[in-house]
């Protein structure tokens, strides 16, 4: 019996002078420090979070192996050996980040009616993840017994680079017509995730240009710019853009509030002479 104790006394000690303190930072690609990313022994269940400043203590073992983890990153493997800092630096996973700025919904249908000019119809999107690079298309219509009329088109494809800097391409058609006025636009958009004081990224930043056709009160062939955003926060998508045209400025604005997998949406458009109040209702779905 005393020489198992003293066996299990040597054991205890080597095992105590074989563990050691690691600290360090994780951060991204850009410096900054992520809050709450996990920091676990591999094939354990020994965990900790990185601070505020992305800072993190763990105790390990010199043959233990550290793994890095946070949603809309990849997850890192290090070896520990005789390193007593690790600082590390994760990299963005674009698929997840598209689909998380969508809210996970592969598919969305709403069902929209316009205040201003009477018309009824409904806007489906669909977010299909083909790796290596996500793609997406929106599709709505409009219409009234009055005549007027909205239709809509829009594709969309993720681009990544090798340096993982990820960047959205859209081309988007559509024709309308109020009151016998009536417009065609043509309109392509580069767009950024990009972060505000937090390395998880929930804005997206768009550069815009278009060209549309005006039949009314213009009666002429635009060319235009502009610049979108849309920001996350809570169970709220906020959205909206602003594009000059020769003549006139388009202002669209958006409100989403997520309720579950169910959606209420108010819009604003004006453009020229055309201004339109809209509801809707829709809801989240994969199939």
């Amino acid at each position: 019996m005393k020489s198992l104790f003293i066996i299990l006394s040597l054991l205890t000690t080597i095992f105590c002078f074989s563990q050691r303190t690691i600290t360090g930072t994780v951060s991204d690609v850009n410096g900054k420090p992520i809050l709450g990313s996990t920091i676990k022994v591999k094939g354990t269940f020994i965990t900790t979070v990185s601070d505020l400043s992305g800072k993190y203590s763990i105790a390990i073992n010199q043959n233990d192996f550290l793994e890095f983890s946070f949603f809309g990153y990849k997850t890192k493997e290090i070896k520990v050996e005789n390193q007593e800092v690790i600082n590390i630096k994760l990299k963005e996973d674009p698929a997840f980040i598209n689909v998380y700025l969508g809210r996970g919904r592969e598919q969305d249908l709403k069902l929209i009616t316009g205040i201003n000019y009477e018309t009824y119809g409904f806007h489906f999107s669909s977010k299909r993840r083909i790796i290596p690079r996500p793609y997406s298309f929106d599709f709505g219509a409009q219409s009234g017994f009055n005549g007027n009329y909205n239709y809509n088109l829009g594709l969309e494809r993720n681009i990544t680079f090798k340096d993982y800097t990820s960047i959205d391409l859209k081309a988007a058609f559509e024709t309308a017509n109020f009151n016998d006025n009536q417009y065609h636009s043509y309109k392509i958009s580069l767009s950024k995730l990009f972060s505000i004081l937090s390395a998880t990224k929930h804005q997206q930043f768009s550069l815009i240009s278009g060209y549309m056709n005006y039949d009314g009160r213009f009666d002429s062939n635009q060319i235009g710019y502009g610049l979108g955003l849309k920001r996350e926060m809570w169970n709220l998508t906020l959205s909206s853009s602003f594009i000059y045209w020769q003549d006139f400025n388009e202002l669209n604005a958006q409100i989403v509030y997520y309720i579950n997998n169910f959606n209420l949406n108010i819009g604003y458009k004006h453009l020229a002479s055309y201004e339109e109040f809209q509801l809707g209702l829709g809801y989240s779905f994969y199939f």
